[in-house]
């Protein structure tokens, strides 16, 4: 990783590598595009997103399983929204200790579980966004249960909150809100939409739904 000095953090130019894909370009904590492959989930249409209403709430498709292949748009809140993680500054994220610890939970997580690759993400103050894709169906070795979204972000609270709760002292705090928001990516036009939108999110932090 090449590294620039800048406030309260570093502004980081390297690469994350999703577990059998090719590398992907980080800038100031900022996921690159990615490899915005022309395909169509599901064969339907997703309408345009809109951030001030697809994040009000999940929108969890009752019969849809979260084991199966395909894109997803996740989005993990600090705990009552705290900006914990960092802050922003003339259209950049500076992260600090416990967002550095994030930054590195998502990039290393992704490498444990084979099937699953992190296309493109960032990290803000109180929030974190990223395109997750499921290559391939996985089970978990001990319950044989296929391994689904949540399992993946659990994994990724209990990591990042064990190692920042060490690093402050701070033993039993709970760092994340309980749930996550959730959506399928279903097409191309998405999914370039939404990688927009991360690619873009600090530079739009006087104006987020997240602050």
């Amino acid at each position: 990783m090449e590294e620039r000095g800048g406030g309260e953090g570093r502004s980081v130019v390297g690469e994350v590598v999703g577990a059998g894909s090719a590398p992907l370009r980080v800038c100031g904590y900022l996921g690159g595009m990615g490899h915005l492959r022309g395909r169509v989930f599901g064969g339907r249409e997703m309408a345009r997103y809109d951030p001030s209403r697809h994040h009000r709430r999940s929108i969890r498709l009752r019969d849809y399983d979260y084991s199966q292949c395909g894109l997803y748009f996740i989005t993990v809140c600090i705990q009552r929204r705290e900006w914990l993680l960092g802050r922003v500054r003339d259209g950049m994220f500076y992260p600090n200790t416990a967002g550095s610890v994030v930054q590195r939970g998502i990039e290393t997580l992704s490498l444990q579980y084979p099937g699953i690759a992190i296309e493109c993400w960032v990290v803000m103050p109180n929030h974190i966004h990223f395109i997750l894709e499921i290559k391939k169906r996985m089970h978990n070795p001990v319950s044989e249960k296929s391994i689904a979204i949540g399992e993946f972000i659990r994994q990724l609270k209990y990591e990042t909150t064990k190692q920042i709760n060490q690093l402050r002292n701070t033993p039993g705090v709970k760092i994340w809100q309980r749930n996550y928001y959730e959506r399928i990516i279903w097409d191309d036009h998405a999914h370039r939409t939404i990688a927009n939108y991360i690619h873009q999110n600090p530079k739009r932090w006087t104006t987020d739904n997240f602050r």
